[in-house]
């Protein structure tokens, strides 16, 4: 897996937590919402006190976050996967800039192994 394919597959793995997240704010899930908000911006290792509250204080998670909270981190994933996009995008088109490109005197056909041209 090439670093391009890896940034893809987390794009589309943040793409699938935010949905869920935007699903969970408008059924006013708003533990669930932050939790998927949380794993699009941190990975899955990063949401401990939406799966399990804070134990020192002996709160459940369900009572940690509110319908503010919820939408605080869901704007910040939204924000983040927009500014990853755009990050990714200017990466691709410098990786395009600066490729070689065949010069006039290079070949333009491809041969096969045997060498024979395609």
């Amino acid at each position: 897996m090439t670093a391009s394919d890896s940034i893809r597959f987390r794009l589309a793995l943040a793409d699938g937590f935010l949905r869920e997240a935007r699903q969970d704010d408008e059924l006013e899930r708003w533990r669930s919402c932050v939790d998927n908000s949380q794993l699009q911006l941190l990975g899955p290792s990063q949401h401990v006190l939406t799966d399990y509250g804070d134990e020192a204080t002996e709160t459940l998670p369900w009572d940690l976050f509110t319908q503010d909270s919820a939408e605080q981190a869901l704007a910040l994933a939204e924000r983040v996967l927009a500014e990853t996009r755009r990050i990714l995008t200017l990466q691709e088109e410098s990786e395009r800039r600066d490729s070689p490109e065949p010069s006039a005197d290079s070949p333009s056909t491809s041969k096969r192994p045997d060498g024979q041209e395609k």
